[in-house]
């Protein structure tokens, strides 16, 4: 029992641990999430972008050069950070570029790559060169695999560029939680939306649209792996070019339809990380 709660609480995100209100507006958005690749070179068990499951690969530059240039025209100081992720953002072979081009976009706003790290131990010079001219932030979380995570934390730190382990994963073993999804969209949107670790915390940007979450952005591949048809509508997301800044922040502050198939009572915290096995059961 007691071991039971220890588990949970331990494996529970961050941003859980905090209160937030919902009711207050929604008037900056902590984050914005891009994913410069669906790839990714570990495919954990339930992934939130549905990665092992991926059949798409790289983000296009030109369309993500669009978007960021609109996103600042439209908000720019109503985000505070700008993730670049994946999958695995490394296997993008144009990481370099992008982070060159984020930073000339936004050159105020705080920019990171998150990473499992693995590619950092042979990576070409010109990552770090770039992470260290355009003062972006390396978070790495840390697996329990084989690997020495610390040795590559020093030798980005000796070359100047700000390494960090990824929320509590550099002092508590990283474990997979469960946000199971109810195929018959039977959920509360309301309440669904309270309990998720993704409202207003996960705001991802795909092709032209903001998204409350990734569940919301990549639903596509759970569908397409799945033969499954999991209502995503334009009502799930809003558009950057044809929304106003007071619109964006509405839609990304409050429950959208796609709540009603979260199941935020059946979630779990605190399971052992492994290797997705592509079953639909990692996410229903």
């Amino acid at each position: 029992m007691v071991n039971s709660w220890v588990k949970k609480i331990i494996g529970m995100p961050s941003n859980l641990w905090l209160r937030r209100e919902f009711k207050v507006e929604y008037t900056e958005i902590k984050s914005i999430d891009i994913e410069l690749t669906g790839r990714c070179n570990l495919n954990c068990k339930g992934c939130n972008h549905f990665s092992p499951i991926a059949e798409d690969g790289e983000i296009s530059i030109v369309e993500l050069q669009s978007d960021l240039i609109q996103l600042k025209k439209v908000l720019d100081k109503k985000i505070k950070s700008i993730n670049l992720l994946g999958g695995e953002p490394l296997l993008n072979e144009d990481v370099v570029t992008i982070m060159e081009l984020s930073r000339n976009i936004f050159p105020d706003t705080q920019i990171l790559i998150l990473t499992n790290g693995i590619l950092l131990k042979n990576i070409d010079e010109s990552f770090w060169n770039a992470a260290h001219k355009n003062n972006i932030k390396i978070e790495i979380t840390k697996y329990p695999i084989k690997f020495d995570y610390d040795l590559v934390k020093k030798e980005g730190e000796s070359r100047g560029v700000n390494v960090h382990f990824f929320g509590r994963s550099g002092f508590v073993q990283k474990t997979l939680f469960t946000l199971p999804i109810d195929l018959d969209g039977r959920q509360d949107e309301e309440e669904s939306f309270r309990k998720c670790y993704m409202a207003r915390s996960c705001v991802t940007l795909r092709k032209g649209r903001l998204y409350p979450c990734s569940y919301a952005a990549y639903m596509y591949r759970f569908n397409n792996y799945f033969g499954r048809n999991v209502p995503v509508t334009d009502k799930d997301s809003v558009s950057i070019y044809t929304s106003t800044k007071e619109e964006i922040l509405h839609v990304l502050g409050n429950p959208i339809p796609l709540c009603k198939y979260c199941d935020l009572n059946k979630r779990t915290y605190g399971n052992k990380w492994e290797h997705s096995s592509l079953k639909e059961e990692e996410w229903t």
